[in-house]
């Protein structure tokens, strides 16, 4: 039940923002939803005790998932990276040791 009326109230949101005021701040848009809200649902949201990741619709929780994929891929070809100089640094240590010798 509260999660069908965080869903609507983020429908308004949605709304809102596509058609966004220039200089209208995130408060302001989430009074205007809880209006409209409460207009077309004949009940009462509490939108100051709810947080952004209540605002975030499922497209970009799945964007934030992808990112995060790719950062997580991208830091083990980094770390493949780093791992394969240190080797080549340490076999010219070893090169450079025995041919100082």
């Amino acid at each position: 039940m509260i999660n069908k009326g965080v869903s609507k109230f983020v429908g308004y949101m949605a709304q809102l923002d596509n058609n966004r005021p220039s200089g209208i701040s995130i408060q302001d848009m989430m009074v205007r939803a809880r209006v409209a809200y409460q207009d077309q649902e004949d009940e009462d949201v509490n939108v100051y005790t709810m947080t952004t990741s209540d605002l975030i619709r499922p497209n970009d929780v799945k964007k934030q998932k992808e990112r995060k994929k790719r950062a997580s891929e991208a830091a083990k070809v980094v770390e493949g990276f780093v791992s394969r100089v240190e080797l080549r640094m340490e076999k010219q240590d070893k090169l450079l040791e025995t041919t100082s010798i």
